[in-house]
């Protein structure tokens, strides 16, 4: 396949993981029902990100690793990865009920994720825009 994988997946963990985020704080607003629907969006989020993560690898090593290109790749890697930890976390308290942990620890740990999400993202689009990785020139 000429086109990559990768754009194309992203956009299902990303649309998991800020609604999930946004469902927290309203969850704060509204009913407990809020709350575990955030939790659901989160889980398919990380379910979701790890094919998206796995194909950003494929892509990864087609970079030269000498090139500016794959350190910006290589940030918003890790920057994924971080997120998805944050999200991880936030979704392993939520399921396990941790009575010592408040219901913002959860839900800081979500925003935290969508901070770093973002930061991804920024990321990922200069690589596109700027550089033009995974961009056919020829067609």
């Amino acid at each position: 396949m000429t086109h990559p994988v990768h754009p194309a997946i992203v956009h299902f963990p990303i649309a998991c993981w800020v609604l999930g985020s946004l469902a927290d704080l309203s969850g704060l607003f509204f009913t407990e029902a809020t709350t575990e629907f955030a939790g659901i969006l989160i889980m398919l989020g990380i379910l979701l990100a790890i094919p998206a993560m796995a194909t950003g690898v494929m892509e990864l090593i087609k970079i030269d690793s000498a090139a500016v290109e794959y350190q910006i790749a290589s940030r918003h890697m890790n920057l994924i990865l971080l997120s998805w930890t944050f999200y991880a976390v936030s979704l392993l308290l939520r399921f396990n009920n941790v009575e010592s942990v408040s219901e913002w620890v959860s839900i800081l740990l979500s925003l935290m994720g969508l901070l770093f999400l973002s930061l991804a993202g920024w990321y990922g689009a200069r690589l596109v825009y700027e550089y033009g990785v995974g961009v056919n020139r020829d067609s």
